[in-house]
């Protein structure tokens, strides 16, 4: 079962990034005037030079039309959640996901726990207070394995940094099959005027960093 609970820690990282796969995504997006954003959302992820000591890049950037394409932000063949906003809690909320465009970064850090990094632009703002109780409907969720064994999936609520002129909500994800609990995800989601941004990390340390960072370059590419 360890095999599979790395799989399935690194699918809940994943899928919690899902909502923002689109089939329309475009190396340069500009965000509505007067809202804070770059123009191209691609230069907010990190590059590998500046990831944490013994990350490993699967991705370094990929827009999300690669990424629907590839199904990394989808579960795996044979695996599937109850609710179904254990994954997709996000679209709930910004409306189809090919109506948007955006990136997608993911690989491991040291250790081996998974990391996704997603940026996506949403006209007028997202409503993190409506994210918020789409995702916490995910807190007594399933998982089940090619129609064989199932688990149990929760998002608890986690303070999530304050970031000025941002919106910010986090919570732990976290899986757990009868032998033993496979995984734990810290997420993170920041909505800066028009820009979503969202880190799925191993621990609550690399997340706080990981989205202090990943905002500061928002703001930096919107006035720079």
């Amino acid at each position: 079962m360890r095999n599979r609970g790395r799989m399935l820690s690194l699918a809940v990282a994943v899928t919690a990034a899902a909502a923002f796969t689109t089939a329309g995504a475009a190396a340069n997006a500009t965000v509505g005037a007067g809202a804070a954003g770059p123009t191209n959302l691609q230069s907010v992820l990190l590059p590998a030079s500046q990831q944490p000591a013994g990350t490993t890049l699967t991705k370094q950037a990929i827009t999300t039309q690669q990424a629907v394409a590839d199904r990394v932000l989808e579960p795996p063949a044979g695996m599937t959640f109850a609710p179904d906003s254990c994954v997709h809690y996000l679209d709930k909320v910004i409306g189809k996901l090919d109506s948007h465009a955006g990136w997608v970064q993911y690989g491991t850090r040291a250790g081996g726990g998974a990391f996704v990094h997603a940026v996506i632009p949403v006209s007028g703002g997202a409503d993190l207070q409506r994210i918020r109780a789409e995702a916490l409907t995910c807190r007594d969720g399933t998982v089940t394995q090619d129609s064989k064994v199932t688990g149990t999936v929760s998002f608890a609520e986690v303070a999530a940094p304050a970031l000025p002129g941002a919106s910010t909500f986090g919570f732990d994800a976290s899986v757990a099959y009868p032998e033993a609990t496979c995984g734990v995800e810290e997420i993170f989601v920041a909505s800066i005027g028009e820009v979503l941004v969202q880190v799925a990390e191993p621990t609550p340390a690399l997340a706080t960093q990981m989205i202090r960072t990943l905002y500061d370059r928002v703001m930096a590419a919107a006035t720079g």
